[in-house]
């Protein structure tokens, strides 16, 4: 992160349901006209909050947001139950929210599963957690 300081990340206490509430916030700022819902917590299906979108002649497709409030760069085994239950539960789109950085060799492995599985994965992580953050909350 450059321009959140350690106090604004200090507010969530290490808290991934507070992180998550906090995604879903700024999901409603962003995209106002959409309803999230968040998920149970425990027995998720790998997702944190879920979206529906109205496509042409009505047709409605699965969004799915993730919300990782890791310390450490988040790998893909971090998250390769929700990439299952994506594809098993026919999600179009997966969004990945990451307080912490992504290493390398995740990236390598989501354009292989895009490829693959024909989902969207959209990933904001660190600095593009931020920018988003920023850009959208006064």
């Amino acid at each position: 992160m450059k321009h959140l300081s350690a106090n604004y990340w200090n507010n969530f206490h290490k808290d991934g349901v507070l992180f998550e509430k906090f995604i879903k916030e700024l999901l409603t700022i962003i995209y106002p006209d959409k309803e999230f819902t968040p998920t149970i917590q425990t027995h998720d299906g790998g997702k944190d909050i879920v979206s529906k979108a109205e496509m042409l002649f009505g047709d409605e497709i699965n969004l799915w947001m993730e919300c990782k409030y890791h310390k450490d760069k988040l790998s893909f085994n971090d998250i390769s139950s929700t990439l299952l239950m994506a594809f098993l539960e026919d999600a179009k789109q997966l969004l990945v929210f990451s307080y912490s950085p992504i290493n390398r060799t995740f990236l390598e492995y989501i354009a292989k599963y895009r490829d693959k599985t024909k989902i969207s994965v959209k990933i904001y992580d660190d600095e593009a957690l931020e920018q988003l953050i920023l850009s959208n909350v006064n």
